[in-house]
């Protein structure tokens, strides 16, 4: 890994990509969100609020619900999507293991 690495740097990689970043608000549409956390920045993927919701319902009703099936599948194929956008813009990405969130990415630097 060589160079310095900013937030700002990963955000702009993943919306040059096409990704929208998140926006928090009544009608969340989802997208990615970025945190420098010490010497790497943490990127989250957050799906709409539509498909959360349908989830969140379906885990109180039925657990076995193909929507529980579909989001995890959304967040992995997202998660795997940032990685690869990220890579190719020069950056070390990598999931994500321990504490945070199945779909989340860390950034440690420069390729």
């Amino acid at each position: 890994m060589t160079g310095s690495l900013s937030a700002g740097d990963v955000e702009r990689a993943l919306r040059l990509a096409g990704l929208p970043a998140r926006v928090l608000g009544d009608d969340d549409p989802g997208g990615f969100s970025v945190q420098a956390s010490g010497s790497v920045v943490l990127v989250a993927w957050t799906p709409a609020e539509e498909l959360l919701a349908g989830a969140a319902q379906a885990m109180l009703t039925d657990p076995g619900s193909p929507a529980l099936e579909h989001l995890g599948r959304v967040t992995g194929i997202m998660r795997q999507a940032m990685i690869d956008i990220l890579r190719s813009a020069g950056l070390d990405a990598q999931p994500v293991t321990g504490e945070y969130g199945p779909g989340d990415v860390e950034v440690r630097g420069r390729l």
